[in-house]
Parts: structure tokens; sequence; C-alpha cells
């Protein structure tokens, strides 16, 4: 939930600082997915809550970086 405030706050607009927050959102996205799934596979009691937990987290995140 604090990349919104990265974007907002970045230094300037390069290619580089947007290369760097694409990568680190990249890299969140791919941590949870790997974690829902572990879930999944481990704990599938919880898997169907965190799923929930990371669409809304996902979708707020989203709707905050589109206006950052």
């Amino acid at each position: 939930m604090e990349i919104p405030y990265r974007i907002r706050r970045r230094p300037d607009s390069s290619s580089a600082v947007r290369q760097r927050l694409t990568d680190e959102v990249s890299g969140l996205l791919a941590r949870m997915a790997f974690h829902q799934a572990w879930l999944q596979i481990e704990a599938s009691a919880v898997a169907g809550p965190y799923a929930i937990l990371v669409a809304t987290a996902r979708s707020e995140a989203g709707a905050h970086m589109s206006l950052a």
C-alpha cells in the first residue's frame, strides 16, 4: 500500500525512477502470487480469505497508483 506514496513522492519522472517503481510493483505482485499459491497448497482454509485480501489490496492500491 505504500507504492502510491512512492509514486507521488518520486524525485523526478526519469525512466530509471519509473523502471525502479515498476520493478518494485512487479516484485510485490510476484510475492503475493507465491504466497497465495503456497497457502492453497499448505493451508487451504486460509487461501480464500487471503485471496480476498489480495484482491482488495490490489484494487485499492491500483486506484491510488492511478491517481498518483
